[in-house]
């Protein structure tokens, strides 16, 4: 006798009421801050979930912070502080 399976868009059901999760596949969006000082800025990145995916300092360089912002993750949102160092960095 075969196994009836039932999906409900979300959960797959067996035979028994047993349920597992499907595994979607999708892109994950990430946010990043960044705190600008003089010689160091501080990167702080979260996925949309709020999970923090890394924390660093970096020189307050273009070059430096290209760096730590674009291996592999499409920004949803990048928030810069809106001070008198961080004019040059936009």
């Amino acid at each position: 006798m075969g196994a009836a399976l039932q999906a409900d868009g979300e959960n797959e059901v067996h035979n028994g009421g047993l349920k597992h999760q499907k595994k979607e596949k999708r892109s994950m969006d990430y946010f990043a801050g960044l705190d600008v000082s003089v010689k160091e800025t501080s990167v702080c990145i979260v996925d949309d979930t709020g999970r923090l995916v890394r924390e660093v300092k970096v020189g307050s360089e273009p070059e430096a912070l290209l760096q730590v912002l674009t291996p592999g993750q499409a920004f949803k949102r990048i928030g810069l502080e809106a001070g008198p160092l961080s004019q040059w960095l936009y």
